[in-house]
């Protein structure tokens, strides 16, 4: 009996086998087994179904974008990049292949790299101008306030650019200027029922000068109330330490009544978990 049970095992055992192939050799089921360890963020499970489904489906696409993200989560950017290149040389236009040269681009270190990159990306996809902002971006980063300023100005009259990316255009002009010199005029008038009828006369002017991370900004008030007048003198800036830390300091003060004999004030600024920001600092005001 016993001799009968193992061989009926035996002979059962390749159609058991066979059964498994035929569902490992399916590319479909594959890909979906794969993806769903990758959403559970099981990177080493996911990669085991990816790298078997490009033995048997090479230009699987869909496998080898899911390889890549795979690689990026387990920090294998070196063979993440030997995917990548494949898909580039292979299938550049394939629909879900741009964002992933933008999220390679932002995975580097450094700008300097991350220029680099973005080099061989344009010989790609010349009329992006996705890549083009954020060059401009890095540039801007890495100092280039001329060059950056030049694609910035050639690209924000540009047609098919999204609201995000002129916002974006517009913030490098403004940070790609040096110098910059405003003036501001205000004019408040009162009803005649109101018993102070004189109006308030206010004008402002202020010099800005931008450094590679500091924005310096000197600016005079003055304020004309009818029964009083005075002028108010105050300097600020705005130092960005990194990517996640910046400045505000500020000092003024006055020569009248109307504003503070002295107003000094700074707040450090620091962006965490991505949606958060924390404020630390103090104010000094003396009448």
């Amino acid at each position: 009996m016993k001799n009968l049970l193992f061989t009926l095992v035996l002979l059962l055992c390749p159609f058991i086998i066979n059964a498994q192939e035929v569902t490992e050799t399916n590319t479909d089921i594959l890909y979906q087994k794969a993806l769903e360890h990758y959403k559970n963020e099981e990177y080493q499970k996911s990669l085991q179904l990816t790298n078997r489904g490009l033995e048997l489906a090479p230009k699987y696409h869909d496998i080898r974008i899911l390889q890549i993200r795979n690689l990026w989560a387990v920090n294998e950017l070196s063979k993440a990049d030997d995917e990548l290149e494949y898909l580039l040389t292979e299938a550049p236009e394939y629909a879900d292949l741009k964002p992933l040269v933008y999220r390679r681009i932002n995975l580097f270190t450094n700008n300097t790299g991350a220029l680099d990159y973005l080099k061989m990306a344009e010989i790609i996809y010349p009329a992006d101008k996705g890549l083009q902002v954020k060059k401009a971006q890095l540039l801007i980063a890495e100092g280039e306030r001329k060059k950056a300023r030049e694609i910035a100005m050639n690209l924000i009259s540009s047609e098919g650019l999204t609201g995000a990316e002129r916002y974006d255009l517009q913030i490098i002009l403004n940070r790609s200027v040096s110098d910059e010199i405003g003036f501001t005029y205000q004019f408040i008038n009162f009803s005649k029922d109101y018993s102070r009828t004189d109006p308030w006369h206010t004008i402002s002017a202020e010099y800005q000068h931008n450094f590679d991370r500091t924005a310096v900004i000197g600016r005079v008030n003055y304020s004309n109330r009818g029964y009083d007048d005075a002028a108010l003198y105050e300097l600020e800036a705005y130092p960005v330490f990194n990517d996640r830390l910046y400045a505000f300091t500020n000092i003024g003060f006055s020569n009248g009544t109307i504003f503070p004999d002295l107003r000094s004030s700074l707040s450090l600024f620091y962006n965490f978990a991505s949606v958060f920001e924390a404020e630390a600092g103090g104010l000094i005001t003396r009448l």
